[in-house]
């Protein structure tokens, strides 16, 4: 399934989002938090911690379906150049098969029009 979508929201309901998207991986920034509910389903977990190291997961991370959830004041927070970057890699990604729902969390950035 070729999937690439980017979403703005000001709160997330973490568990509907799974089970809309049927997400095997969930990767999420500094400022996002998970309640217990999430144990329920059979997800993996992994915290971003730089852009550089998102960008090695899904280039590494062969054909997955993707949910990632960063704080808007995180994204803010990452250079044009490196945005730009990580837009081509995961639309690339969804070329070759990966579904990657990209979901920017809290207020409108700066930063959000530059990502498609």
């Amino acid at each position: 399934m070729k999937y690439f979508r980017i979403i703005e929201i000001e709160n997330v309901d973490i568990s509907s989002e799974i089970a809309k998207y049927k997400s095997t991986k969930l990767l999420i920034s500094d400022g996002i938090r998970l309640g217990r509910n999430i144990m329920h389903y059979d997800i993996k977990i992994q915290r971003i911690l730089t852009p550089y190291q998102l960008e090695r997961i899904i280039i590494d991370g062969g054909i997955e379906r993707y949910l990632i959830l960063i704080s808007s004041s995180v994204f803010d927070s990452w250079s044009l150049i490196v945005i730009d970057e990580l837009s081509f890699i995961m639309e690339q990604a969804a070329y070759n098969g990966n579904m990657i729902i990209f979901e920017i969390v809290g207020y409108k950035t700066v930063n959000e029009a530059f990502m498609g």
